[in-house]
C-alpha cells in the first residue's frame, strides 16, 4: 500500500530547520509535519485537518516546562484550504493551514521557509525532515525531529523505477520524486506533510511536501512528494489575501 512515510536519518539540531512544525491531534497524538510559510500559514499534506501546530521544538512530546520551552509555540488550526481539485486518494496532496494565533519569529529557532521561484533542478540533494517512523515496520520510533538527504530525480526516471518494480504510478507535474537507488534513506509513516527542501544561495527553499510512496526506503522505490512550484500561484493568492 502507499504510505505517507524518516528512515536512515540523523537527529536535527537547533536552528537547522526552523520552519519544520509538528502537527498533533487535539489529544496530543503526533500526526504529521508541516512547513511555516509565514506567521499565519503552514503547508502540509491534504489529509491533515483538525490539528494543533507546534513550532520551535525538536521533541513535541516533551512537556512545556522542559528545557528549551521558551522556544516552543503552539497554535490551533483555524482554517484549511485544500489544493484545487483535491479528492482523497488523488494526487493533489497539498493543504494550507491558517493558524488561530500567529507564530512569532524567534532567534533562528522559528522561521519561515522560502517558497520556490521556479521548478527545482533534478540533479541536487534535498533534505526531508519529520517525526515519523524510523523503519517501515514502526519498530523504531523517535520523538526527536530527524532529517535525511535524498537526491531529486526526473519524472521519467521515477516512473521507470516504479515500473521496474511492478508499480504503474503516473508521475505528472504535480509530483516530485526523491530517493537513492539503493534505498535505505527516506521519509516514513508519520512524516506526511513535512517539507522537502533544497539549499539555494544559502537558504532553504520548499520544493516538496511528503505525500507517499511504496513502503519506506525500499531499493529502487523513491519517495513521492507534492511539487510546491506547480501550486505556487494558488499558494501565494491565499497567503497574501488572508493574513
Amino acid at each position: 500500500t502507499a504510505t505517507a512515510k524518516i528512515v536512515g536519518g540523523v537527529p536535527a539540531d537547533w536552528g537547522q530547520l526552523p520552519f519544520v512544525v509538528a502537527l498533533e491531534s487535539p489529544r496530543g497524538q503526533q500526526l504529521c509535519g508541516a512547513a511555516i510559510l509565514n506567521e499565519r500559514w503552514l503547508a502540509t499534506a491534504a489529509h491533515s485537518h483538525q490539528i494543533v501546530a507546534i513550532a520551535g521544538s525538536l521533541d513535541p512530546s516533551s512537556s512545556a516546562s522542559s528545557s528549551n520551552a521558551s522556544n516552543r509555540q503552539v497554535s490551533e488550526g483555524a482554517e484549511v484550504r485544500l489544493a484545487p481539485g483535491y479528492a482523497q486518494g488523488t494526487q493533489l496532496d497539498l493543504a494550507l493551514i491558517r493558524l488561530k494565533r500567529p507564530f512569532k519569529w524567534r532567534n533562528g529557532i522559528v522561521e519561515p521557509v522560502c517558497l520556490p521561484k521556479d521548478r527545482a533542478a533534478m540533479d541536487q540533494l534535498g533534505t526531508v525532515a519529520g517525526w515519523g517512523w524510523n523503519d517501515e515496520e514502526g519498530v523504531n520510533m523517535s520523538n526527536k525531529l530527524h532529517r535525511v538527504q535524498v537526491p531529486l530525480m526526473s519524472r521519467a526516471e521515477c516512473e521507470k523505477r516504479f515500473l521496474a518494480a511492478g508499480y504503474a504510478i503516473p508521475i505528472d507535474k504535480t509530483k516530485i520524486c526523491a530517493g537513492w537507488p539503493q534505498g535505505g534513506q527516506d521519509a516514513c509513516q508519520g512524516d506526511s506533510g513535512g517539507p522537502l527542501v533544497v539549499s539555494q544561495d544559502g537558504v532553504f527553499v520548499l520544493t516538496g511536501v511528503v505525500s507517499g510512496g511504496i513502503g519506506c526506503a525500499r531499493p529502487g522505490l523513491p519517495g513521492l512528494y507534492t511539487n510546491v512550484a506547480h501550486f505556487l500561484p494558488w499558494i501565494l493568492d491565499i497567503i497574501k489575501k488572508r493574513k
